[in-house]
């Protein structure tokens, strides 16, 4: 993702800081680059988590889905997000979503309490982070149905749904839409999944 403020990464920065005392295990992985990362860095020294945060930049493909597959959690304290389309890629490898139900896109890309979690405000944001770190049972229910959730997406579905739609609206006769295709391949996952985990990643 972009560093830009209104993707907030300082609040990831400090939900990590809060977090500390009590799980001095957990780290942060930051992917991403933007004008808004020597700010972000400041805050890091600041707050006395540089040493547990990862300023990846920016990365490619295979690089960033062995980052989203080794990850307990993705978090997402953007304001406003049209899709997230990271937070279907976070599930296609079994990690779910911390993100605000006000930022848009997530209510649809996020099923809250499904596939990961939707927050109203930062306090909230906080204590969803905490709930999904030390409740491994539910951090991994959720990824399970994340991971079922994001099996229903792909660009040759998407066309099919579409021209379904077209046919709708003409008038030309329905045609049979076949079972939605894999969103990542098997081989990708099977190299990323085979990683240790890490605690977090931000977008």
């Amino acid at each position: 993702g972009r560093l830009v403020p209104h993707k907030r990464v300082e609040l990831a920065l400090t939900t990590l800081a809060e977090l500390s005392l009590s799980h001095p295990e957990v780290s942060l992985t930051i992917i991403g680059q933007g004008y808004w990362e020597p700010t972000l860095r400041e805050l890091a020294d600041r707050l006395g988590v540089s040493d547990r945060v990862t300023f990846a930049g920016f990365v490619d493909d295979v690089t960033k889905h062995r980052l989203l597959a080794r990850a307990w959690l993705h978090a997402m304290p953007s304001v406003k997000e049209g899709w997230g389309l990271v937070v279907i890629e976070s599930a296609a490898h079994g990690t779910p979503t911390i993100a605000f139900r006000s930022a848009g896109g997530t209510q649809e890309s996020v099923l809250d309490g499904e596939t990961g979690l939707l927050v109203d405000d930062e306090a909230g944001f906080v204590a969803a982070t905490r709930r999904l770190i030390e409740d491994e049972a539910l951090r991994g229910r959720l990824g399970h149905q994340a991971r079922a959730h994001a099996a229903r997406f792909s660009w040759p579905a998407a066309v099919e749904v579409f021209e379904a739609e077209l046919r709708d609206i003409t008038g030309l006769p329905p045609r049979a839409i076949p079972a939605p295709r894999p969103a990542l391949d098997d081989v990708l996952a099977d190299d990323v999944l085979a990683d240790e985990p890490s605690a977090a990643a931000g977008q």
